[in-house]
């Protein structure tokens, strides 16, 4: 069990740097508007996968994450994100259409002091919710 905790962020690292290696014939911009660190990648040359999300929907998702974590009773599997704190987490913005043709966006945390210490989440863009969180690393 301990290995594979220790597995997934080793597999999210390299996820990571295959991505980072996939997007650099992409544009990314450092977005810093609503209080965000945020990188946001443009959408691939197949834009019917993936588009290039707006500032307005990564202002939406980030507001989406404060009211989650500051919620008097944020969902179990934000506790850890809660306690270490948002601000200590770079976040990537990636633009998706899921299987269901719906525009969604996909988030990855990483800690700015430890890039062990990932998450990753969805945003529905339509329906303006958070869904599909997890948190992995040593924290």
């Amino acid at each position: 069990m301990k290995s594979f905790k220790t597995a997934i962020p080793l597999f999210l690292a390299f996820a990571f740097i295959f991505l980072s290696t996939y997007v650099r014939g992409q544009n990314i911009e450092h977005y810093t508007g609503n209080d965000c660190d945020c990188f946001v990648y443009s959408g691939g040359n197949d834009t019917t996968k993936s588009y290039t999300p707006t500032h307005a929907q990564v202002d939406s998702a980030e507001d989406a994450i404060r009211d989650k974590i500051n919620q008097r009773n944020p969902p179990n599997n934000m506790h850890d994100l809660v306690k270490l704190g948002l601000q200590q987490f770079e976040r990537h913005y990636h633009g998706t259409i899921n299987k269901d043709g719906h525009k969604e966006l996909r988030i990855h945390g990483v800690n700015k002091s430890n890039p062990n210490e990932v998450w990753v989440a969805y945003y529905d863009v339509a329906t303006h919710t958070l869904h599909n969180f997890s948190i992995y690393g040593s924290y």
